[in-house]
């Protein structure tokens, strides 16, 4: 009954090994997509700046041509 026991509880541990491995793997590969989406994130971030540069330099050269072309 004994050795029955150990077995049960040996068997137990290396699953519960085994889970925890898994576990541990899981949480990596979902650190690693997080990081990956903050990067994707900032990288939107920054291009969503830069269009937004883009369209006030392009309405102020339209005013500017807007401009000129009405004065003269």
């Amino acid at each position: 009954m004994e050795q029955v026991y150990k077995e049960k509880m040996e068997l137990l541990n290396g699953q519960l090994t085994g889970e925890q491995k898994l576990q541990t793997e899981r949480v990596s590969i979902l650190n690693e997509q997080l990081s990956t989406y903050k990067k994707q994130i900032a990288e939107l971030n920054a291009k969503s700046s830069v269009n937004w540069t883009v369209v006030i330099i392009a309405i102020i050269i339209g005013v500017i041509i807007g401009y000129l072309l009405k004065g003269h």
